[in-house]
């Protein structure tokens, strides 16, 4: 069935507009101005929309873009400081946990209407069980995952298990410090989730240990960086440049790839060029990425601006059907709306990634997801280099990890 945006925004407009009028108004909150803080990356596509909302609604709006790797420790200064922004846009949901313990968020509050068309997994992962409560500390935007991409000219069928691709023929994009996000599919795959999970929530025990995580270190190792590729490597032009038939990346890189980049100016086409799929199976079954949402977290600066009403409006705009439409038309992006979202089936890109994302949990947004990356990515590069790099054994420096990390959580 067909939905035209003009539909959508009819329809659900004037439900949202009405369940407004039921959120609390502050008597202080009056202000119409609101800062935001985004990453330079996703300001690109917050701009436009947001800069339109405030100029419909009265709101100034003033959006600063941050360096993705220091915004969020800056958030914490400067907010504590009195002079943050009020919002923190599309930042990475697993953030929530150690800016919710940092005290620097407010909760949010969606209108029934506005809430009710979020999938149950996107308000989750920026949900934080405060004081034996559950609290939803975030606005979800949209969702994102990585997904396994195939050069359709050089690789006829999709490869069932990791075992099936051959030395030279695979690229996953890493630093020299290693990235486990992009290699947790092949992970899990091997059955070692970064942590436990029950019911779908995540424990802060960890699940990479015993023999599920020592046969996937044993992996790393024996396959090295022969299988996997370089970290030197440019591994979007080595994909479209065909010396690779298989390429692990996200969403992110679709117009590199498709159009181009420094490098490989000519780039691949949807389709005919290449096809994006669900992970090959290892050893313990399905290989699962991470789920990644972006959302818009409000700050305690909101108590000092006296703004909640104008940014109460805006987060509930922001995660509802016609700024999900806006993301997915405009920037490829998987929206957290489910009305918007099930647009996506007509995107046969974001298809795939979808097709990768089944039956995926969304990354940790626990603070204990924090003392994790730091070994687990140094014990990572070492298996992938060890043949050229420092001697190592897989099952002990593993091992020594995962009781490091323990030991750390507490």
């Amino acid at each position: 069935m067909k939905i035209s945006k003009r539909g959508i925004a009819a329809v659900v407009a004037g439900a949202v507009v009405a369940s407004m009028f039921a959120i609390g108004t502050p008597a202080n909150a009056s202000s119409n101005a609101i800062t935001i803080w985004a990453d330079t990356g996703a300001k690109t596509v917050i701009q436009n929309l947001i800069q339109k909302w405030g100029a419909d609604n009265g709101v100034t709006i003033t959006i600063v873009g941050k360096d993705f790797g220091k915004v969020r420790d800056i958030l914490k200064t400067a907010v504590n400081n009195g002079n943050g922004p009020d919002i923190l846009a599309a930042a990475p949901h697993d953030w929530t946990g150690n800016l919710v313990n940092s005290g620097v968020l407010k909760p949010v509050t969606l209108a029934p209407a506005v809430k009710n068309g979020l999938a149950a997994s996107s308000l989750s992962a920026f949900t934080i069980n405060s004081n034996g409560s559950n609290k939803l500390y975030g606005a979800p935007g949209w969702l994102e995952n990585i997904a396994f991409f195939r050069n359709v000219k050089l690789a006829k069928t999709h490869p069932a298990t990791w075992n099936a691709i051959a030395n030279g023929e695979l690229n996953i994009p890493y630093s020299s410090g290693n990235d486990p996000y992009h290699f947790y599919p092949v992970q899990t795959g091997f059955g070692a989730p970064v942590f436990t999970s029950t019911k779908g929530v995540w424990n802060s025990t960890l699940g990479m240990g015993g023999s599920n995580g020592t046969a996937f270190a044993n992996f790393l190792k024996t396959k090295g960086s022969a299988y996997f590729g370089k970290s030197s490597d440019n591994a979007i032009c080595n994909f479209v440049l065909g010396k690779v038939k298989y390429l692990v990346t996200g969403p992110w890189n679709l117009t590199a790839i498709e159009k181009g980049t420094t490098g490989c100016t000519k780039g691949l086409k949807f389709g005919t060029g290449f096809v994006i799929e669900k992970f090959p199976a290892g050893p313990k079954g399905a290989s699962t990425p991470f789920l990644g949402e972006r959302g818009f977290f409000e700050t305690r600066q909101v108590d000092a601006d006296a703004n909640s009403v104008a940014v109460t409006k805006l987060l509930n705009y922001v995660a509802g059907p016609v700024a999900g439409a806006y993301y997915l038309t405009n920037f490829n992006k998987q929206p957290a709306n489910i009305v918007a979202n099930r647009k996506t089936a007509s995107h046969k890109d974001l298809a795939g990634f979808a097709a990768a994302g089944v039956g995926a949990m969304a990354m940790p947004n626990i603070a204990a997801m924090d003392k994790v990356w730091s070994d687990w990515g140094a014990v990572e590069g070492k298996l992938l280099n060890s043949v050229t790099g420092p001697s190592s054994n897989a099952p002990s420096d593993w091992a020594a990890m995962v009781t490091k990390i323990a030991g750390t959580i507490g």
